[in-house]
């Protein structure tokens, strides 16, 4: 049903585990819950340190196949209504400044073609849950993560 990495390690001793959770539940209702804890960092939001690079602070990027990165120090996310086949969905760990720390994490997930016809899948939203929403394509390369606006769900629209 799914691969679960070994929990990666970077310099500075930071290092994350992360993990599907009822992963065969939520495959069939085409969904994926993912469970990261982090070690040897503090996860603090990199707007509020003006995305400077400091040591010792990271936050997380999530990325589902080829979509954007999520940037977030949520340490659970859940994607909804995936389609079925396989899914990749890399876990890392960056600096304020977004730049990757070195631990990196990737799950699969396995989809079946009956996920759809599951009333969960109907009821779900496409995206990741709490302030984070995934879009549909992926963005231009050397463009930065994207953020939720302030008070909403929506993606942070670059200038």
């Amino acid at each position: 049903m799914h691969a679960q990495g070994r929990g990666a390690s970077g310099a500075g001793g930071a290092s994350i585990t992360a993990q599907l959770e009822n992963a065969q539940r939520e495959a069939q209702e085409g969904a994926a819950a993912v469970k990261v804890s982090v070690k040897g960092v503090k996860l603090v939001d990199p707007e509020k340190e003006h995305e400077q690079a400091k040591r010792g602070q990271a936050h997380l990027h999530y990325r589902l196949d080829d979509g954007p990165i999520i940037a977030t120090t949520a340490t659970r996310l859940d994607f909804h209504q995936l389609s079925p086949g396989q899914h990749t969905i890399t876990v890392m760990l960056a600096g304020n400044n977004h730049q990757p720390l070195g631990p990196e994490q990737t799950l699969n997930v396995s989809i079946p073609a009956t996920a759809a016809d599951n009333p969960a899948y109907r009821r779900g939203s496409i995206g990741a849950t709490g302030s984070h929403q995934l879009q549909e394509s992926a963005p231009p390369q050397n463009e930065p993560p994207q953020r939720p606006a302030p008070g909403t769900n929506q993606p942070l629209q670059n200038p």
